[in-house]
């Protein structure tokens, strides 16, 4: 189904009764839909935050934000890499279903997001700021300003190289942290954020939604020194590392460590404590920010009427595993903190699992608009207003990412965690059981059911083969268009950063693998 097809089934949802009754728009409140303050970050590990119960990280403001709405504790990124999280979350499609495997495929609007829909069947004003990570120049819904499409013009052309795998250059620089006095881009970008809501948000006289993409905490872990000495080293507490050096990983996994190349030594204590405590930080310094942000929205006068929705676009291993990053199916990458409150919003906890693709539903519902045909989530309403058995929900999460040699496919239901690689042995966990993911249960007789059952789920949803084909056949193809344009100093530059000169160069030479 194209873009055309999918605006005709949204033109059937225009004019739809309002489906919340509290909150309205701008000034006037004659529609009565909520406003929208949506804000995404950027590699937020779900467990870092005070609202998570994490004993060190200080998240006053969050944790504010947490106590008056309701804190999803179990909500994940469908695909835990920047590009085809963001596909799914404002889509409400599985990555694949858009194209958009790896950070080397940017969703390129070929269906409507949730923002266009709203603005085009629900009479929303759309503003954008800060991070999206699509494709330039196409119709995403939002009247953008200062927005970021990074990956458009800066690929991870590593994507290309999954069997066999090329290891990527620079990723064990990132593992460490640095005080750094600079003024951090997101700051600019919250006070976008402000300067709307401060000057713009009370004068409409129709509901708004702005959607506000930081960067913050995605590496270099670079922090003013306030912030990072807010951590001492020697309190901080350490990755569990099952099986010491080298880590005891599934060897799909044991191959994305060697992609980053985290396989060639172990990291020094003091590096992995400096990591975490500028990562800590740089929460904190976030936090503040957001801060800013929804005091703005307080003085507004808007706040009554205004649903705020904080989210990550996937989180941070952060040495959990032995593993750092992002771009696997363990929790620590998985995982996204959730938190909506606002009009309409019951205060509390929902345990149940839930996604992205579950957002984009509830924001479509929150706009008073119907779930359009094919959708793959489903509100989350429900479950705040206490309607729908948590016990029903299953979440489905795919990659098909640089530094994954196969299709990696999981879902979760109630406790329990199924990881399907294509080809290869599966992982199954109990969660209740065994938050950290260390104890393998797949291909035991005790739990033969829980296993059957999950991979039913599992190819009830995809075909985790031909999807894991058609990924592997649109990177080749991908490949050998860049191949074909290395005379071009741009694309040798991304290769050359990417992979290093000497493999640049051969390539050249070559013009093909």
């Amino acid at each position: 189904m194209d873009r055309r097809d999918f605006l005709k089934l949204g033109g059937m949802t225009a004019g739809i009764a309002p489906l919340l009754t509290t909150g309205c728009g701008g000034r006037g409140g004659r529609t009565g839909r909520p406003n929208i303050l949506f804000i995404c970050v950027d590699q937020h590990n779900a467990r870092k935050a005070g609202f998570a119960g994490h004993s060190l990280v200080q998240t006053p403001n969050l944790d504010k934000l947490a106590a008056r709405g309701t804190v999803f504790s179990n909500c994940y990124s469908n695909s835990p890499v920047c590009v085809p999280a963001r596909a799914a979350m404002f889509t409400g499609l599985y990555p694949h279903e858009v194209g958009a495997y790896d950070n080397a495929s940017p969703f390129d609007g070929r269906v409507p997001t949730w923002a266009a829909r709203l603005r085009d069947d629900a009479g929303y004003r759309s503003l954008a700021t800060g991070k999206l990570d699509f494709l330039y120049n196409r119709d995403y819904g939002f009247e953008e300003r200062r927005t970021e499409h990074g990956h458009d013009t800066s690929p991870d052309i590593t994507a290309y190289f999954r069997d066999p795998i090329v290891p990527r250059l620079g990723s064990r620089a990132l593992i460490n942290g640095y005080i750094d006095e600079q003024p951090h881009g997101d700051q600019r970008l919250a006070e976008e954020a402000v300067s709307f809501l401060s000057e713009e948000a009370a004068g409409l006289d129709r509901p708004w939604l702005f959607y506000l993409g930081l960067n913050s905490p995605h590496p270099e872990w670079r922090i003013p020194r306030k912030y990072f000495e807010m951590y001492p080293l020697e309190n901080l507490d350490m990755p569990v590392v099952p099986g010491g050096w080298p880590p005891d990983l599934h060897p799909v996994l044991a191959m994305t460590n060697h992609y980053n190349r985290f396989d060639e030594a172990p990291f020094p204590e003091e590096d992995i404590r400096r990591a975490r405590a500028a990562y800590y930080g740089m929460i904190t310094m976030l936090d503040q920010w957001l801060g800013t942000v929804l005091n703005a929205l307080d003085k507004s006068g808007q706040a009554e009427n205004t649903v705020v929705v904080f989210t990550s676009d996937h989180g941070e291993m952060l040495g959990e595993h032995g593993m750092w990053l992002k771009g696997d199916p363990y929790d620590g990458a998985a995982q996204v903190p959730l938190i909506i409150a606002g009009p309409g919003i019951g205060k509390g906890k929902v345990d149940a699992p839930v996604s992205h693709v579950d957002l984009a539903a509830t924001i479509l519902e929150l706009g008073g608009l119907k779930p359009f045909p094919g959708i793959r989530g489903r509100s989350v309403l429900p479950l705040v207003r206490g309607d729908e058995n948590p016990e029903d929900r299953v979440v489905y999460c795919e990659l098909n990412n640089e530094g994954t040699c196969t299709g990696t496919f999981w879902v979760r239901k109630g406790p329990w965690k199924f990881i399907h690689f294509v080809g290869r042995a599966p992982l199954l966990f109990n969660l209740d059981d065994d938050p950290g993911e260390f104890v393998n249960l797949a291909g035991r007789e005790k739990y033969r059911g829980p296993q059957k059952m999950l991979e039913s789920l599992l190819r009830d949803s995809v075909d985790p083969e031909k999807v894991s084909a058609q990924a592997f056949a649109d990177q080749r193809r991908r490949l050998n268009e860049a191949l074909a344009r290395l005379d071009d100093p741009a694309v040798y530059r991304g290769f050359e950063r990417r992979l290093g000169a000497d493999f640049a160069e051969r390539l050249k030479e070559k013009k093909e693998i």
